[in-house]
């Protein structure tokens, strides 16, 4: 029995690369129909290089990350919205 049946599902990836979080949000998309709820579709959000981003109590310092992380999780919260209706 799957914990995620039926909950709305947001797929964000992160990689030191440029391609490796693509990849593995993408085998997401194609593995989790079917054993979740609906997956946001867009926007789609694959982080890199992230390891400066963040300072040593663990706070968000990059702003150019947080703006795609706010966007993402507003994104995210209208579509968790729009699925509870």
């Amino acid at each position: 029995k799957s914990s995620f049946l039926g909950k709305p599902i947001g797929i964000i990836s992160n990689s030191p690369g440029p391609l490796g979080g693509v990849n593995a949000a993408k085998s997401l998309q194609n593995i989790l129909p079917g054993i979740t709820g609906p997956i946001m579709g867009q926007p789609e959000t694959y982080l890199t290089m992230v390891g400066d981003a963040f300072n040593e109590k663990g706070e968000l310092t990059k702003e150019s990350l947080q703006k795609v992380l706010e966007q993402f999780l507003t994104a995210f919260a209208a579509f968790v919205e729009k699925q509870n209706r």
